[in-house]
């Protein structure tokens, strides 16, 4: 299995990163993507990385870091592309829920995603109430978008596959009152899905209301078997390859 999305610097999951990577691995969970939210995550992610091979970095800056953002970043996050195994850009995007000005978030956004386009990286999304600002953006850059955590309605998701997109969803399919999202999940093609923990939030049932962890993201890939009606391993398989597809470094 493929955690694709685990913030491992979280306060929550860092002291005890060890006992958590070793229970991911016991779980059966091969790899760890684990994104930053501002530079000194980044570091963070980098050198987690370093220390345990199946935790792959990205780089980004969310948009509720904007506020602490200095153009001298984009050269720092591009001095990390080019000198260490970056495999994304993220986690970025827009949410309007933060105080920030939304002008310097989609400044700061399409800096980014300028990034990501000039070394070929999938960008990874982070959109909350801000589907039509992103996808009008989207559409003037050449990178594959990942939705991640995806909470959409079905119109945006189908708008977002056309343009290539893919979809991540998280423990948020498990949660009683989520019937909508699990009929988008129904139509969604296995070969553009992710799935994520996006630990330490989210907590997937029957963990729920606990911190989360990427042994937990087995029960994100057991709802979606029962909502597909299809063998859990058939959907280890299919992450596999979109993801071996998309990065290349597997």
């Amino acid at each position: 299995m493929i955690d694709f999305h685990a913030h491992l610097d979280d306060e929550k999951i860092l002291p005890f990163l060890d006992e958590i990577i070793k229970r991911a691995k016991d779980e059966g969970v091969g790899l760890i993507i684990s994104p930053s939210v501002n530079l000194d995550s980044a570091l963070k992610i980098i050198e987690i990385s370093k220390k345990f091979e199946n935790v792959l970095p990205m780089i980004g800056i969310h948009p509720s870091e904007i506020d602490n953002f200095r153009n001298e970043d984009l050269y720092q996050l591009e001095d990390f592309i080019k000198k260490e195994k970056i495999i994304g850009i993220g986690e970025i995007g827009l949410d309007y829920t933060y105080k920030t000005d939304k002008n310097k978030q989609k400044e700061i956004f399409e800096k980014q995603l300028q990034l990501a386009e000039k070394y070929k990286l999938p960008v990874v999304l982070h959109i909350r109430g801000t589907f039509k600002d992103i996808f009008e953006i989207l559409k003037n850059f050449k990178v594959v978008p990942i939705w991640h955590s995806c909470t959409g309605d079905l119109e945006e998701v189908e708008k977002f596959l056309e343009i290539g997109g893919f979809i991540s969803f998280s423990g948020i399919i498990t949660f009683k009152n989520a019937n909508r999202l699990r009929e988008i999940v129904k139509i969604v093609p296995l070969e553009r899905i992710f799935l994520e923990t996006d630990s330490p939030y989210l907590t997937p049932e029957p963990y729920r209301g606990k911190i989360n962890e990427p042994a937990y993201v087995k029960f994100i890939y057991q709802q979606v078997a029962e909502i597909k009606n299809i063998e859990i391993e058939k959907i280890e398989d299919f992450i596999e390859n979109n993801f071996k597809n998309l990065f290349y470094v597997v």
